[in-house]
């Protein structure tokens, strides 16, 4: 993703650049949210025996190539913690 967005800016072509750049920040509107969530909640994927650290990198890994705040990503691990119950 990131070779993408640096072709896109050694391009002298910003607009494309600042697209991808958007795209890729995650937000709990987005419809991957809701699918990264529900999949961490589904009992094989053994969230309730992962440390608070397994929980977020799991999320993080998840996650590629998209950011999140750290605001964010906490309340991830609280909503799939808060379905798993």
């Amino acid at each position: 993703m990131d070779e993408i967005i640096a072709a896109h800016r050694s391009d002298a072509k910003e607009g494309p650049a600042s697209r991808w750049e958007k795209w890729r920040v995650m937000s709990k509107q987005r419809h991957e949210w809701d699918v990264i969530v529900h999949r961490l909640a589904s009992p094989e994927m053994g969230w309730k025996n992962l440390s608070l650290a397994g929980r977020r990198d799991v999320v993080l890994t998840c996650l590629q190539p998209f950011e999140i705040s750290d605001e964010l990503l906490g309340e991830m691990v609280a909503e799939i913690d808060r379905l798993t119950g």
